[in-house]
């Protein structure tokens, strides 16, 4: 089974990467947060390529942080491979958790390949709904 950190664990060892390496670590979380206002725009234009770009670069920006598993790695690659526009961890990382920018069903098999259950769902005005648990 997959090692799950807590959030507290997680936020915890960035801190401490940051405190010891601040020149590297602080560039990092800024680009994060540039990257989020960017993707704000980018969904508000409609620009799902621009946003899937974005995803990626994300993903490994929290992965040079520490946050991301070889499991969630293998998931964010598999769903790329397989077409997705974007993939990347969600939450804070360290458990199984990640989202891919797809319309595509060979996306769903390729995260399911590599252990991963699929929770299909949309993008709507009114946020994020739940299309499908199989």
């Amino acid at each position: 089974m997959p090692r799950v950190s807590t959030t507290k664990d997680l936020v915890a060892m960035v801190r401490r990467k940051y405190e010891t390496m601040r020149d590297v670590i602080e560039p990092i979380i800024r680009s994060i947060g540039l990257i989020t206002r960017k993707g704000r725009e980018a969904l508000e234009k409609g620009d799902l390529e621009l946003m899937g770009t974005l995803m990626n670069i994300n993903h490994g920006l929290l992965d040079a942080l520490g946050v991301s598993t070889r499991q969630l790695n293998e998931m964010v690659y598999a769903a790329r491979n397989a077409g997705a526009l974007g993939s990347k961890l969600t939450g804070a990382g360290g458990g199984g958790c990640m989202i891919a920018l797809s319309d595509r069903v060979e996306v769903e098999k390729a995260i399911e390949l590599t252990g991963g259950s699929v929770l299909r769902t949309v993008l709507d005005t009114n946020g994020v709904v739940v299309v499908s648990n199989d």
